[in-house]
């Protein structure tokens, strides 16, 4: 995806507004950490 990229987390099992992680540039590999590591997460990605 080239571009800006934008990424949003959601946890499925409590819901609940979603997160923000940082805006991205994209055209190569990103890294993402979910904003912690006791709840599932869900990312959506768009460009």
């Amino acid at each position: 995806m080239q571009g800006k990229i934008h990424g949003h987390w959601f946890n499925p099992r409590g819901g609940g507004a979603l997160q923000n992680e940082a805006t991205r540039k994209g055209g190569g590999k990103v890294t993402l950490k979910a904003p912690d590591a006791i709840n599932d997460w869900l990312v959506i990605v768009r460009g």
